[in-house]
Parts: C-alpha cells; sequence; structure tokens
C-alpha cells in the first residue's frame, strides 16, 4: 500500500517559520512546502507541534526559501461582525483561493483534533479540505489560523484565534514546548435559587461551586470541596462559571487559566464557612495531566501485547476512537490517575486461530492476570511471563474469563503471529521493558 498524501495550508511568520494546524502535519513520514506562485518544492521539519491547540511550527533550512518569504505580522483578536479573509489551498486546485466572510462569534468549544475545549472564533467565509492551516486576515495582519468546519451548518466554519497562536509562540521561546497548564478541579454552576439558599450565598457573592479536586491537582490541599471561587486572578466568575472576555461578550473561566503558563502562578478567591480567603498557587501541570486515559496522541505508534490471538493495549481516545467500545470502555475515558493505576489494559481484538476460537471482545478492561492485578502494560507482561502454571486465567471488569492453555501459547504463538503477519509479539516500547 502506497504512502497517503495530504494537503494543508500555512503561513510565514517571523524567521521565515511556517505556522500551520498541528493536524495537517500529524503522523506525517515527510513535508513538503511549496509558496504561492512557485513551482519549487522545498523539505520541511514540524521542529515544534501543539496538539491541544492544533498548531504546528515547521522550519525549512533552505537559504532560497528563506529569501523568497514573506512573513505576515500577528495581528490582534478581531472584533464579531469584523471583515476578514482567508487565504488558502483548498483541495482541487494549484492557485492560491481567497474567500471572504465577517466574524460572527467567539465560543469556548471543543477543538477536534485534541478533544479539548478552547476559545475560537467563527466566521462565515468558505472553508474546504486543504484550507487547513492557512491565515485568517484582517487589515494586512493574520488574525487567526483557519482549523475546521461544522459539516451540520451552512457557512460555518472556525479558526485559531490571535490569543491562542500568541500563547503558542511565547512558549517555544526558549526552544522547549512546555503545554497549557490546568488547575485540575470540578465545579458546577451556582444559579439555582435552592442551591445558593443551601449554601448561603447573597445576591452580591457569584462564582462556582468545587466538587471535586484531582489527585494531581497543584491546588490539593489548598482548595476545598465545597468552596466558591469567586474570582480567578481578580476576574469576578458569574453563577454560570463565565467571565466577561470583551465588553459585551463572555467566555468560560478557564479562558483566564489557558492564558497562562506553565510554572505561572494564579490567584483565587474563595467563599469558605462564611469567610473570603485568598489562594495562590503555582501552574504546574498541564491539560490532560491527572487523567490515566492520554488525550488524542500523534507521531505515535501504538502499544500492544499480543499472548494466544489475546490482542492487550492501553485504552487511548485513538483506540476508542477506531472500535467504537460501548459503555463498559467509555466510563473509563475520564478515569483519574492514582499511584496503584498507571494505564486501564484492554483487550482490544481477538485474532483468529484454534487458541482463541469461541472468544470475542468489545473491549474488556482486564484486571488481573493470573491472580495478579493489573495496572499498566508492564505489569500484564510480567504476569503472562512469570506464570508456571498450567493456565493463563485473565478475568476483566466484569467478571469474563479467558482462560489459555501456557504450553500452547509457548508452542504456538510466533506461527499466530506469522499467520496474521505481524513480527512481533509486542510493540518497540515494549522490548526494552523485556
Amino acid at each position: 500500500m502506497g504512502a497517503i498524501h495530504t494537503t494543508g495550508s500555512g503561513c510565514i511568520i517571523k524567521g521565515s517559520k511556517i505556522l500551520t494546524n498541528a493536524h495537517v502535519v500529524a503522523d506525517n513520514i515527510a513535508i513538503q512546502v511549496q509558496l504561492a506562485g512557485d513551482p519549487k518544492k522545498y523539505k520541511a521539519e514540524a521542529k515544534y507541534i501543539d496538539d491541544i491547540a492544533d498548531i504546528a511550527l515547521l522550519e525549512v533550512n533552505s537559504p532560497e526559501f528563506i529569501r523568497k518569504s514573506q512573513p505576515l505580522e500577528l495581528g490582534d483578536i478581531p472584533n464579531t461582525l469584523d471583515e476578514i479573509q482567508v487565504y488558502g489551498f483548498p483541495v482541487g486546485g494549484d492557485e492560491m483561493s481567497i474567500t471572504k466572510g465577517v466574524v460572527s462569534r467567539f465560543e469556548f468549544d471543543y477543538y477536534s483534533h485534541s478533544g479539548v475545549p478552547l476559545l475560537l472564533g467563527q466566521i462565515d467565509a468558505a472553508v474546504n479540505p486543504g484550507n487547513s492551516g492557512g491565515p485568517v486576515i484582517k487589515n494586512g495582519k493574520r488574525v487567526g489560523v483557519i482549523m475546521q468546519g461544522n459539516m451540520k451548518a451552512q457557512n460555518t466554519n472556525f479558526f485559531i484565534p490571535t490569543n491562542v497562536i500568541k500563547h503558542f509562540l511565547k512558549d517555544i521561546e526558549d526552544g522547549s514546548f512546555d503545554g497549557i497548564p490546568d488547575d485540575l478541579f470540578l465545579w458546577q454552576t451556582t444559579e439555582n435559587p435552592s442551591l445558593r439558599e443551601y449554601l448561603n450565598l447573597n445576591d452580591s457573592l457569584t462564582g462556582g461551586l468545587v466538587t471535586k479536586i484531582l489527585p494531581e491537582s497543584p491546588l490539593n490541599g489548598i482548595l476545598k470541596i465545597n468552596d466558591i471561587v469567586l474570582s480567578v486572578d481578580h476576574v469576578d466568575i458569574d453563577n454560570d462559571c463565565k467571565v466577561v472576555f470583551r465588553p459585551g461578550e463572555r467566555t468560560e473561566a478557564n479562558y483566564i487559566l489557558y492564558e497562562k503558563y506553565i510554572n505561572d502562578s494564579l490567584e483565587y478567591q474563595v467563599y469558605r464557612d462564611g469567610t473570603i480567603k485568598n489562594l495562590k498557587i503555582k501552574l504546574t501541570k498541564k491539560v490532560g495531566d491527572g487523567y490515566i486515559v492520554p488525550l488524542y496522541e500523534y507521531n505515535k505508534q501504538p502499544c500492544y501485547f499480543i499472548i494466544g490471538g489475546l490482542v492487550f493495549q492501553p485504552l487511548t481516545y485513538n483506540l476508542n476512537e477506531v472500535y467504537k467500545f460501548g459503555s463498559n470502555v467509555k466510563k473509563y475515558l475520564d478515569k483519574e490517575s492514582s499511584k496503584e493505576l498507571k494505564e486501564i489494559v484492554i483487550l482490544s481484538q481477538i485474532l483468529e486461530s484454534d487458541l482463541s476460537e469461541g472468544y470475542s471482545t468489545n473491549g474488556e478492561i482486564i484486571i488481573s492476570v493470573n491472580s495478579i492485578t493489573i495496572s499498566s502494560m508492564e505489569s500484564l507482561i510480567q504476569a503472562f511471563e512469570n506464570n508456571k502454571s498450567m493456565y493463563h486465567v485473565i478475568e476483566t471488569d466484569d467478571g469474563a474469563k479467558f482462560i489459555l492453555n501456557r504450553e500452547l501459547v509457548e508452542n504456538n504463538n510466533q506461527s499466530i503471529l506469522q499467520k496474521h503477519g505481524i513480527t512481533s509479539d509486542r510493540s518497540e516500547n515494549l522490548k526494552t521493558k523485556r
């Protein structure tokens, strides 16, 4: 099977670097770039990638490319109803396409590449596959990067706004990418009158009710359950857990948090037991930390272990996206991390063989192997390889059992792999841990 070729757009910024979407270069083997109006293709390298914010910075090591490059200056976040232009190379043409439209609104919503909600801008300009990564321009300055469309609504497309781009560019100034910080606690709105009465909140106190603090949170031991978060960095929180983004515009309070950087400080004002307290933390965790199942991953080979035709993998959002597991798996997707449990190990599929005859899976969660509790792929492999009994006994979270004859496994595992064109019983990352 030949390589899959994909195309996208981008814009040149200071230093002759190219800014585009992370999803444009995800899982790439090689990248080539081409200037508008120039037939020559240049080799490029993805220098920094932020999969959460769907941004990538490419570098071209060519004096000729650098000489021909014309950087586009970064502007401020546009206002609603501002006229903009979208530049790019949609599929089906080699010439640059320019479409016009207006900014419809800004909202805090999910980025499809990462599944994480961040601020994004909505426009009504025509956008097609291939436009991804192209600049949104206002008055000759780039004010965003085209990211995704909405197939269910006409003239509804989205771009990454200036503030998210600036955050990424400032993050990498020191030569490393740290990511977007997170405070790792859950809260709920305080709009309900009975709830407010129960919490003794008068009309002058607005904010969100803390319901849970994750084990990995930097707020552990500082914030408490049932605290009312009144403000973050001196910005008042409304009863629906939103803040004023700009005059006449509101968005989720996490907007303030996500403007910060790893190791920055963040101040909270909370209402606790009838008094107002001021709290301060250092943001040491990034978005995605604190949960066992990692967010969508790219540029990474799958992790697996195969024995007797049974394929075991750590549960990831990518894996769930492919296999569409049922509710028995989905309940683990937002499970918090702990010292005892490093990974959720899943029986993802079953290869045809005499040893696996009669077995099936819809994503069984593995609890134990040979009476050993499974906390990671490494513990799973050790439980198999250290077993000297006649059978391997695999148990799932719903009580199901998968039994393999150990001697038959040892004699037939290699032939099962060969039958299915698989060269190894485990992924490369697990070979060094034998």
